[in-house]
């Protein structure tokens, strides 16, 4: 594959749970949201990461025709203060809300199933599924149904893919998939999300296809010589990209 670099990013990101709905009552943009686009205009960044929620919290899964209207509401913003839209997306790894779970139980299993439960958990770290997985293989068209979910996302505008829990699919999905997006949208930019990965599941990523990785520069304290090497392992997957907070917080 054609390795894809990039300017480095100067990225924002737009964390949904604080910044609310993305459609207002009258299906526009909401306030803070626009907000928020201007502001990262403003400020000079030129890429939005953000989640696309399936789901409103603790609540029933979103119509694909909300889930549709909500990204075209991302991306008509992104166009309009001249900024790339990205988003953050997960799919070794879902909420037991996702419609992709819901749709298709036999492509995902229970994370708790078999473990010990821990009420300290908040529900939405409870409530989760995995894929399943066979002989280190995702089972069958579970890849090919993402590859024609998110190459929706990319014709209708997206332009670039953070992938949260790369270790939760395996080397040969990763290719698949990866492979088949780059082949049909050549200017898509694929993210692994790689701080708390282990050195042996970044290991695994390497030659899946993926442009670049993230450090964990948000943790680091400016001495440790653990950065250097994180540093060397995640070069050897993609270009590494450094952001100075945490844009994934759980609260």
């Amino acid at each position: 594959m054609t390795e894809h670099r990039i300017a480095p990013p100067r990225i924002s990101y737009g964390y949904a749970r604080r910044l609310g709905a993305i459609s207002d009552a009258d299906g526009n943009l909401a306030p803070a949201w626009k907000g928020f686009f201007e502001q990262s205009a403003k400020l000079g960044f030129t890429q939005i990461l953000s989640e696309l929620p399936s789901h409103a919290p603790e609540g029933p899964p979103f119509s694909q025709e909300q889930v549709r209207r909500d990204l075209n509401l991302l991306v008509s913003a992104g166009k309009r203060s001249r900024l790339q839209l990205w988003l953050a997306v997960s799919i070794g790894e879902l909420s037991a809300a996702d419609n992709f779970a819901i749709s298709h139980p036999e492509w995902y299993r229970p994370a708790l199933s078999g473990e010990v439960f821990d009420p300290r958990l908040p529900p939405s770290l409870r409530n989760k599924v995995l894929l399943r997985q066979d002989h280190d293989r995702a089972p069958a068209l579970w890849a090919e149904c993402w590859i024609d979910t998110l190459g929706q996302w990319l014709q209708a505008g997206v332009t670039g893919l953070c992938f949260h829990l790369p270790q939760r699919v395996p080397a040969a999905d990763w290719r698949e998939i990866l492979g088949s997006l780059h082949e049909k949208f050549p200017d898509v930019h694929s993210a692994a999300w790689t701080p708390g990965v282990s050195a042996g599941n970044v290991a695994e990523l390497r030659g899946s296809g993926f442009d670049s990785t993230f450090s964990s520069l948000a943790w680091w304290d400016y001495r440790a010589g653990w950065f250097a090497e994180e540093h060397a392992r995640l070069a050897a997957v993609g270009s590494v990209i450094g952001l100075p907070v945490d844009p994934f917080p759980l609260d």
